[in-house]
């Protein structure tokens, strides 16, 4: 997320005239620092490894996102939906390489699974409320793409 922070602070920034090209720098930088530092460690204390973010909704979340800030780039709706399937498909693979990495056992002793088995690929969190308000903010995400997730029926 820092990366993107900056590379999109550094794309809007160069369209704001008499600014030095070292300014342009020390934003971007100031904007990842602070997207690193301060909004991670938020995420960090919010959430756990292997929550609700490693989980099927929490990758169709994420492709909404995705669809969500291409459109205001005006980008058009197919692009849109293609941004958001490769997020959501990249998210998934992630969620389905970690559940097979989990089933490896290369020490030689006879197959015993890990702890983190079957839980990459999980529709809740171990928190109801944290579970609804995924289910809800993903709702408010369909609602929000609904025109160009009709193009998939369009096609």
């Amino acid at each position: 997320l820092a990366l993107i922070a900056v590379t999109l602070s550094l794309i809007y920034s160069m369209n704001i005239e008499g600014v030095s090209l070292l300014q342009h720098g020390f934003v971007a930088v100031g904007v990842g620092l602070f997207v690193y530092f301060v909004i991670g460690g938020i995420f960090k204390h919010f959430t756990a490894h292997r929550g609700i973010f490693h989980s099927i909704p929490a990758a169709l979340l994420i492709g909404l996102v995705a669809m969500s800030i291409a459109g205001t780039f005006n980008v058009g709706e197919k692009t849109e939906l293609a941004v958001g399937l490769a997020i959501t498909m990249g998210y998934l693979a992630h969620l389905l390489l970690d559940e097979i990495n989990s089933t490896v056992n290369v020490s030689g002793m006879p197959f015993k699974p890990k702890k983190s088995l079957a839980t990459a690929l999980k529709l809740t969190s171990s928190s109801k409320t944290i579970t609804v308000l995924t289910y809800c903010t993903l709702l408010l995400f369909v609602v929000v793409n609904a025109g160009s997730l009709a193009q998939i029926f369009n096609w």
